[in-house]
C-alpha cells in the first residue's frame, strides 16, 4: 500500500501581476505527482497558507496510519 507523501516544503514567488503566488509538491496514493497552489497579496500571506496545509497534510498521513 502506497502512502502520500510530501515532495517539496513550497516555493513562494512574485507573480507578473505583483501579487504572490505558492506551490506545493506532493505524492498521492497512485503514486502520481500532485500540486497544490495557492495566492496571496503578500508574501507571508502566501507562506502562511502553505505552512497550514502542510501540516494538515501531515496530520493527514498520521491519522490514515
Amino acid at each position: 500500500m502506497s502512502t502520500k507523501k510530501l515532495l517539496t516544503n513550497g516555493n513562494a514567488f512574485k507573480r507578473t501581476d505583483n501579487r504572490w503566488g505558492g506551490v506545493v509538491w506532493y505524492m498521492d496514493e497512485q503514486c502520481e505527482r500532485k500540486r497544490k497552489s495557492f495566492s496571496g497579496t503578500t508574501k507571508a500571506e502566501v507562506n502562511k497558507k502553505m505552512t497550514e496545509y502542510i501540516a494538515a497534510f501531515n496530520d493527514s498521513i498520521i491519522e490514515s496510519q
